[in-house]
């Protein structure tokens, strides 16, 4: 939503600019024809593509400087702070059941739903305001109205004491209506028909029915109001090019003339146009009326200069702002044909002796808006982290920086260090799919706000949990706006539409490869096998940092699993790892062999 707000917003901005610079320079039809750009910005949800020229690329930046923070930060719940810290600490609340749950979570849900709330009340509001002027309108005028013949055999026309001004009114069937008892001349009269005949080979009937749809959909951003006064401006000034055409550009200024007798009397506040409302006019106030007897004086031609610009500046306004923002994380793969890459990335390559030599090494990883490291750090709090993408170690480290390790460090020295003794309360819990280790000590996290750790005590090894539900609930919000490590329930996975593997293990010699699959068949055995796995606990280190995939779902939710590739029939999402086999005795190949055009060493055997 916000993404639709900034660029919608911008590419009305640009057509305002671009009208007001070529107003003297283009046709006013192909002005008018600008603003279809802004409606199928509007309206139609169309594939999103990346561009390096996309405004988003901007917005991110801005994004990634923490602006995130700016609502849920200031707000401090006195009961959260411990004492000594510095007393930025993310609330949290008590839900109706008793479950402890965090205020940036709650404060996120409440500011949510009350936008929400306030954007359909805002579109019933335009709604009614919409229905009710149009039928308003519709039932005085058929009440009243006189036929007085056809014009071309196409539109009905009318005379009736409830318009002001000539006009087109009807979706279905548009008809023509005048003012009655309205003094005008044989040639007058012809020229306001034909200026409405216009308006009707236009399509501005329909236009003015899709201006209405806009601003009730985004009646909260003023720039698409701005659109709509504008573009109806712009159908009164193609109309008049339109009406010369018809009638011969010759006879401008008696056309220009029969305007000016029709606008007499009405003031500049009619000018202001009524979005809610179908009508077209022929007339507006005396402000409009003198802009548009500039152009019907002058009558500006399109030069193939002025066309040129016109393509270009539609071209640049679709690129900046009917894209999203660069990957560049898929930015540096090289593909080719059938889906294949050759090679991961460009990154300097190191070998590791040991278990898994011959994989290519990093030092670091980078994952949205975080850099994970391969070691933790002494004094600091870090968070050990399994990401589902394709990696090279299988866990990494997120060290949190300025507030949030402030933070962090002050609340994990004021955990009770012993805890109590181990009962196996945890039992029955799932883990969060993260870690935390300060130093010498490592807290395994359960569901609920449980840490489970061990320490010596006279020889003897003590199993001790502490619970903290604020200390988790902070660290896995903060896992998610950072590194978008969430966590996600397999049995949603249903209704696959499309998976993309990427593996590079033994089995493709450490060479990288990816393979998108659409087989309804095979994408149905797929959500069989994943969509019932069952929990594992304590995690599977079958090399699952070497395969990842990537599920697209039917409701456009974008699911990764890291997959094992040994014999293990396991996958794992962000740290939480599921068995998937169908049966009891099963060999992971089963599943890679979906893959068919990606070469597996096995092949050869």
């Amino acid at each position: 939503m916000i993404e639709q707000i900034i660029t919608s917003s911008i590419l009305i901005a640009f057509v305002l600019i671009f009208s007001f610079v070529m107003e003297k320079r283009v046709n006013p039809c192909l002005k008018y024809a600008l603003w279809l750009l802004v409606a199928v910005k509007l309206l139609i949800p169309l594939p999103e593509f990346q561009s390096n020229i996309s405004v988003m690329n901007l917005a991110n930046q801005i994004e990634g400087n923490g602006v995130h923070y700016l609502f849920i930060d200031n707000a401090i719940d006195e009961a959260g702070k411990i004492d000594g810290d510095s007393g930025w600490v993310p609330a949290y609340s008590r839900t109706e059941d008793g479950e402890k749950t965090s205020g940036r979570m709650l404060q996120g849900i409440e500011i949510a739903d009350m936008c929400c709330f306030v954007w359909i009340a805002g579109m019933l509001v335009c709604t009614g305001i919409f229905m009710w002027s149009n039928l308003r309108f519709f039932r005085r005028v058929r009440n009243s109205r006189v036929s007085v013949g056809k014009y071309k055999d196409k539109l009905n026309v009318y005379t009736t004491a409830d318009v002001t001004g000539p006009c087109l009114f009807g979706l279905f069937r548009p008809s023509v209506y005048l003012q009655k008892n309205r003094e005008l001349s044989k040639e007058q009269s012809a020229y306001v028909l034909a200026h409405e005949y216009i308006h009707y080979r236009h399509g501005d009937h329909v236009w003015a029915v899709v201006r209405c749809i806009c601003v009730i959909l985004y009646w909260y951003n003023p720039f698409v109001w701005l659109a709509a006064c504008a573009s109806v401006k712009d159908s009164e000034l193609a109309c008049d090019r339109g009406t010369l055409k018809l009638v011969g550009k010759e006879n401008y200024k008696e056309y220009g003339k029969a305007l000016i007798e029709l606008a007499k009397g009405m003031s500049d506040k009619y000018a202001k146009y009524h979005v809610l409302g179908c009508p077209t006019s022929a007339t507006g106030g005396g402000k409009e009326m003198k802009k548009r007897m500039r152009m019907i004086t002058k009558q500006p031609r399109t030069k193939l200069i002025s066309l040129l610009t016109v393509l270009l500046v539609c071209i640049s306004m679709v690129g900046c702002t009917f894209s999203g923002a660069v990957d560049h994380a898929d930015a540096k793969e090289k593909t080719t044909g059938n889906d294949q890459t050759i090679a991961l990335n460009e990154r300097e390559p190191r070998i590791d002796e040991g278990q898994n030599s011959g994989k290519v090494k990093t030092e670091n990883m980078t994952q949205k808006e975080g850099v994970l490291h391969r070691q933790p750090e002494a004094d600091q709090v870090c968070i050990r982290v399994e990401p589902s993408v394709l990696r090279d170690q299988l866990f990494y480290y997120y060290i949190p920086t300025d507030k949030d390790q402030e933070w962090l460090l002050n609340r994990v020295k004021a955990l009770n260090l012993k805890g109590e003794p181990f009962d196996g309360r945890w039992e029955g819990k799932k883990e969060k799919g993260w870690e935390i280790f300060y130093n010498d000590t490592e807290y395994r996290v359960f569901e609920g706000g449980y840490l489970y750790y061990t320490y010596t005590d006279e020889s003897d090894i003590m199993e001790c949990l502490v619970e903290d539900p604020q200390l988790c609930d902070y660290i896995q919000i903060m896992l998610q706006e950072k590194l978008d490590y969430y966590q996600f329930d397999v049995a949603k996975i249903r209704d696959i539409r499309s998976a993309k593997l990427e593996v590079r293990s033994l089995s493709t010699d450490w060479e990288y490869y990816s393979q998108t699959i659409t087989d309804e068949e095979t994408l149905k055995e797929f959500e069989n096998w994943f969509g019932n796995a069952k929990y594992i606990y304590g995690g599977a280190g079958c090399a699952n940092e070497c395969a990842c995939l990537e599920l697209a779902l039917a409701g456009g939710e974008v699911v990764r699993l890291s997959v094992a590739t040994d014999s293990c029939p396991n996958f794992g999402i962000n740290g939480i790892y599921y068995d998937y086999r169908p049966i009891a005795v099963w060999d992971n190949r089963n599943f890679f062999k979906c893959f068919d055009e990606i070469p597996w060493t096995w092949d050869a055997d």
